[in-house]
């Protein structure tokens, strides 16, 4: 019972603050935030046509009485919505929901729009929007309710993008909307998702000035991934074949020094992973498989202080077994995959910070407008 009278006691408060000129009753819905809904309202003019009736709209949105406005708009599409004046008319009201703020309700009736018009001079207009809106949630925008921000937003992009594609996949705005999904998901840690994402980008639009960046992305996805508690090898070994994929196909993109400098990082990881899990099996006495992952630590160099200690331990670990011994745990450390080395490796190990386009090994995400 209590519960019961604070949320109406919410709101009363947020109904009280809300503006006086709103056209009819409120509906929340989950999808599309608060929209007005109901019958033509009294004091709305309402006319015998849809000309007329968009006259009215209009006169109303030239005054400033924008929730009018919408109302007349909305009477419009509902009293006759196989006129020319109706896709006019509900652009109209997403047009007018994002001058709102409610990008919520902007969002669906542009979705409507192109949904039930789809021939409509103001297609390519809406999903241009529905793409701004997608992108605000993106930005920050949170989910909102009353105007009270209550959740995290990088879904609802995400679904917003989503639709974006669903409504034009290959229109101009698509690649970028499936780029951004990608990025959504990378801010919720959802770094396979991620992967799949900027995948989609690069398999769908391969010739799009976007696609390179998304191939950097997922070589920084399995990055992040390698990051996170212990070493992930798979992951890592991912990133960096994703990493001099991206070398391969865009050699002159800026951010070549970047992937470069991931690529060595990656490249310790993998060693230091190795030389971990060696020094374990070593103290667990379990030679062969010491010297299998201390071979691996080696990989092409051999001038590091763990190459250096790896080396030394295999021959004092074979001077303790016997020849046939030995010539297995070489066997099987040959065997074993190497820590990869990349056709880039010698580049990924000079020193690229005095470079005047390096800005670091990793950055952020990036955002276009």
């Amino acid at each position: 019972m209590r519960k019961g009278v604070m949320i109406t006691g919410l709101v009363l408060v947020c109904a009280v603050g809300l503006p006086a000129i709103s056209p009819g009753p409120l509906v929340w819905r989950p999808e599309e935030g608060w929209v007005y809904e109901g019958g033509d309202q009294e004091d709305i003019e309402i006319a015998n046509s849809a000309r007329e009736q968009f006259g009215i709209a209009e006169a109303y949105e030239r005054n400033g009485d924008l929730g009018r406005a919408l109302g007349a708009y909305r009477s419009l599409v509902r009293r006759f919505p196989q006129t020319l004046e109706a896709p006019r008319a509900q652009y109209k009201i997403g047009f007018l929901h994002e001058q709102n703020g409610d990008y919520q309700a902007a969002f669906k009736s542009y979705e409507e729009l192109i949904k039930e018009y789809p021939r409509s001079k103001n297609f390519d207009s809406a999903v241009e929007s529905m793409f701004r809106i997608a992108t605000l949630f993106l930005d920050g925008e949170r989910v909102r309710l009353l105007g009270i921000p209550i959740m995290s937003s990088m879904e609802r992009a995400r679904k917003m993008y989503e639709a974006v594609i669903a409504a034009a996949p290959f229109g101009p705005f698509s690649p970028l909307a499936q780029f951004n999904i990608g990025q959504a998901l990378e801010r919720q840690d959802k770094y396979s998702q991620a992967v799949e994402a900027y995948q989609e980008v690069v398999a769908k639009y391969p010739l799009n000035d976007i696609a390179d960046d998304a191939q950097f992305q997922i070589g920084y996805a399995w990055m992040q991934t390698s990051s996170e508690g212990l070493y992930d090898q798979m992951a890592t070994a991912r990133a960096i074949e994703a990493f001099d994929d991206f070398l391969f196909r865009y050699p002159n993109s800026e951010k070549v020094p970047q992937a470069q400098e991931n690529i060595e990082i990656l490249l310790g990881r993998l060693k230091q992973s190795a030389f971990q899990i060696a020094r374990f099996y070593d103290r667990k006495g379990d030679k062969t498989a010491a010297i299998i992952y201390y071979s691996a630590v080696l990989g092409a160099e051999s001038d590091s202080e763990e190459a250096q200690y790896a080396m030394r331990r295999i021959e004092e670990l074979e001077g303790t077994m016997s020849p046939e011994e030995a010539a297995m745990a070489e066997e099987k450390a040959e065997a074993r995959p190497a820590t990869p080395v990349t056709p880039v490796q010698r580049e990924a190990q000079a020193d690229v910070r005095t470079r005047p386009d390096y800005v670091g090994p990793q950055i952020k995400p990036s955002q276009r407008d």
